[in-house]
C-alpha cells in the first residue's frame, strides 16, 4: 500500500495532438486525461487535492477517476487515518505499462479501418 510520502511524482505532460487520439480511441475525455497526467506528475494523490488542482467538484473528479481506474490507468488504495475512518488514495499506472493496451486498441481500430475499406470500395 502507498502512503503520501512513498509516491515520487515525474514531470509528465500528453502532447496536444497525442490527447485527441488518446480521447477517441481509448474512449476517454479531456478530464481523464488531465486527472491521469495530474497524478503521473505528483505521484499519487486523494480526490480533495485534485479537486482543488483542476477546479472540479469533488463528485466530477470521483465519476473521471472512477472511469480510470475501470480502465486500468489508475488504482485505487485505501489508506487508514490515524483519527479513525479511511481515505482513498489515487495511484497512476505508469505510462509504459499502459503501451501494451494503448496498441490493442490501436489494432483493433485500425483493423476496422480497413474492414471498412475494404466492404466501401474505396481504395
Amino acid at each position: 500500500m502507498a502512503n503520501m510520502q512513498e509516491c515520487e511524482g515525474k514531470s509528465f505532460e500528453i502532447p496536444a495532438d497525442v490527447k485527441g487520439f488518446l480521447k477517441y480511441i481509448l474512449g476517454m475525455s479531456a478530464l481523464d486525461l488531465m486527472i491521469y497526467s495530474e497524478l503521473c506528475n505528483l505521484g499519487c494523490s486523494t480526490v480533495e487535492t485534485l479537486s482543488e488542482l483542476i477546479g472540479k467538484d469533488k463528485s466530477t473528479i470521483y465519476k473521471s477517476l472512477k472511469n480510470l481506474v475501470d480502465k486500468g490507468f489508475v488504482r485505487r488504495e485505501v489508506r487508514i487515518l490515524r483519527k479513525g475512518g479511511y481515505k482513498y488514495i489515487f495511484i497512476p499506472a505508469p505510462p509504459n505499462e499502459l503501451k501494451g493496451t494503448i496498441q490493442e486498441k490501436m489494432n483493433s481500430c485500425f483493423k476496422q479501418v480497413m474492414s471498412f475499406i475494404e466492404v466501401s470500395g474505396i481504395a
